[in-house]
């Protein structure tokens, strides 16, 4: 669980570092003012520290998202009368006055273990099949088996590793659904990169990508340049389109 601790005082800083054990895995980051703009702060899986005393320091904008998503945050005042001041947020732990190590440690752990337990049931619910239907049929097919979602000519098909069928439905609502070992390659294709079993280097913008279950193969293009991870993607695009893919499929 990370921790981002808004604080300038390296006495909070020590006593969160200190309540990291062996079964609480903590990465803390303490964040100054002039940092604020330059991480992420909107994962509600994250645990967020606010120092009262540098309340002021805090960018308006973070702070209104933190509320938006309702992140769960442990607020540290000197007064009691402050806490108004956080009515609007998730609060799920106050400290006024010296900070004792030993709640502060129960707070964390018992918060970090509510996160991984719920973690562990998400985990667990996780969808394993892909229900598709193609008029009148209804199939369900194990994403495992699935290796191509390629759309042409408004007919889209899902090859497995055995058959191929077509199916009503469309790319994008797939693509808001498949599993994480599934890539969108173009705008009309969908990868399982679990069965992939080599990439070729065509031309700067474009790489083939080859099966070992079925004929087919597919090109990834620059369809990735005109999603909503454009500068993240422009930044390191070799590493976004080449590195990683390799990695998922060494």
């Amino acid at each position: 669980m990370r921790i981002l601790l808004f604080s300038n005082s390296e006495s909070l800083h020590d006593t969160v570092l200190m309540c990291q054990t062996r079964d609480v895995a903590l990465t803390i980051e303490c964040i100054k003012y002039n940092r604020i703009k330059s991480i992420a702060l909107t994962s509600k899986d994250d645990l967020y520290i606010i120092d009262d005393d540098c309340l002021d320091e805090i960018d308006e904008a973070y702070l209104s998202c933190l509320k938006d998503i309702r992140a769960e945050v442990i607020v540290v005042v000197s007064n009691l009368h402050r806490l108004s001041h956080y009515i609007e947020f998730n609060v799920v732990e106050y400290f006024c006055g010296p900070i004792s190590l030993v709640r502060m440690s129960s707070c964390i752990q018992r918060i970090y273990k509510r996160k991984d337990r719920l973690m562990q049931i998400s985990e667990v619910k996780k969808i394993e099949h892909l229900v598709i239907k193609n008029k009148s049929e209804v199939s369900i097919l194990d994403y495992d088996t699935i290796c191509l979602m390629i759309e042409k000519s408004g007919v889209l098909r899902v090859h497995t590793c055995n058959q191929m069928y077509i199916i009503d439905d469309t790319i994008e609502r797939l693509n808001q659904i498949i599993p994480d070992q599934f890539f969108r390659v173009d705008n009309n294709a969908i990868v399982n990169f679990d069965k992939v079993s080599g990439i070729t280097k065509v031309s700067d913008e474009k790489y083939k990508i080859m099966f070992a279950d079925i004929k087919p193969s597919v090109y990834l293009t620059d369809y990735m340049l005109k999603t909503h991870l454009e500068d993240e993607i422009k930044n390191n695009r070799h590493k976004y389109v080449v590195d990683t893919i390799l990695e998922n499929i060494i």
